[in-house]
């Protein structure tokens, strides 16, 4: 019993070690939880390579990576190798925003058909109207909500891509009556997504506009290729006790972070939809590259699938590393926004973008936008066969 809840909790120990990475990020700066992420993402390969024939000493030889990756000091990462990293993060952003409203509506859409052939098949239909026509409304009593506040709040730029979504509800409508196919759910959730998108722009720009005072603590490029650098936490264990024998002074632009970037509505249901996006393209991605036919249709559980006492606690080191990516992603992400660095990052990919393009508009909110109409236009016209992509089917 013992042995067993010990496994279980050193299975899940970078689990729980990631989810520390935004609360290092807000008192200690983006730097360091790229650098540790880097451990964490090293630990989980490490792991993957134990052979089988050591199932037995495996938590011993987790705990021991944790051991020596946890003590090693934190400038034994290149700087050029924390670089890329986080570029990578980067680039990857605008295909995560497409797919995270892509898989949302996704999921409504597959729920909605559901509840329509149950109406179809079926004598009593009270319950499966009831919840579309209650799911309906609400989304509509939101998005009107949500639209107001954005009216009341935003800029008259901003106030005019309003506007355009306000055309592009008149249109998703206007081809959702003359094609006479669908739920009404669909075209209404496809309406919220598209305010909430609008909305987190909002928010993202004003944090952007507003940038918070960065913590004197904070790691960053210039100061780690310093001799000031020698002053500061070089192991990742020296990184929780720098934090939690912090004096007030120091902390209270670390706490600033902790509550205005990190513990909001914003920040959580971000980080919500961004996890189920990659855990489903992660179960997908293993479902299509790394399964036969045979293996997806049958699984077959030998004799050592089932004497491995680790086996239900053995997750794929894919998901391990999307979830550390994921999160690393969404807190870096948050930390350059509150603390004006997003835009000295974009200027070195751009170098003209301020001069060109408005603080006050986000692309990537943009192509959302234009990915919940395009995504929803879709599964309108195939909405007579209701043929789902291979892709899009849990």
């Amino acid at each position: 019993m013992c042995l067993g809840l010990c496994q279980c909790v050193i299975e899940f120990l970078p689990y729980m070690s990631v989810v520390l990475l935004p609360v290092l990020g807000a008192f200690l700066g983006a730097e360091a939880v790229l650098r540790v992420s880097i451990i964490l993402c090293l630990h989980s390969l490490l792991v993957s390579l134990v052979p089988k024939e050591w199932v037995s000493a495996l938590p011993f030889v987790q705990i021991s990576f944790y051991a020596l990756l946890a003590v090693l000091p934190l400038m034994w990462l290149p700087w050029p190798l924390v670089w890329v990293y986080s570029q990578l993060l980067w680039l990857t952003e605008p295909m995560l925003l497409v797919a995270e409203v892509v898989l949302v509506q996704n999921i409504v859409m597959r729920c909605g058909q559901y509840l329509a052939e149950k109406i179809d098949y079926e004598e009593n239909t009270t319950v499966s109207k009831g919840i579309i026509i209650i799911f309906s409304a609400s989304c509509y009593a939101v998005a009107a909500s949500a639209g107001w506040e954005i009216y009341k709040s935003n800029t008259p730029l901003q106030n005019g891509f309003l506007l355009v979504v306000a055309l592009l509800f008149l249109a998703v409508h206007n081809m959702f009556w003359m094609a006479r196919e669908g739920v009404i759910s669909d075209v209404a959730f496809c309406t919220l997504c598209m305010v909430a998108v609008l909305g987190a722009m909002s928010v993202e720009t004003q944090q952007i506009r507003q940038p918070l005072p960065t913590p004197l603590q904070w790691f960053n490029g210039e100061t780690s290729r310093t001799k000031e650098y020698d002053a500061a936490p070089r192991r990742a264990v020296d990184l929780i006790i720098s934090i939690l024998t912090m004096h007030s002074a120091a902390g209270s632009r670390g706490v600033s972070y902790l509550l205005n970037v990190v513990i909001t509505p914003f920040f959580l249901l971000s980080l919500a939809f961004r996890l189920y996006s990659i855990i489903f393209i992660v179960s997908k991605v293993t479902k299509n590259f790394f399964q036969t036919e045979e293996e997806q249709e049958i699984t077959i559980l030998n004799e050592d699938d089932i004497l491995d006492p680790m086996a239900p606690w053995r997750s794929p080191v894919l998901l391990k590393l999307s979830i550390i990516l994921m999160l690393t992603q969404l807190t870096v992400l948050f930390l350059w926004q509150a603390s004006g660095q997003y835009l000295a990052g974009l200027d070195r990919w751009m170098p003209f973008s301020q001069q060109v393009w408005p603080q006050q508009v986000m692309m990537g909110r943009l192509v959302q936008i234009g990915s919940v109409c395009g995504f929803y236009i879709w599964r309108l016209y195939c909405a007579d066969a209701w043929i789902w992509c291979e892709w899009l089917t849990p």
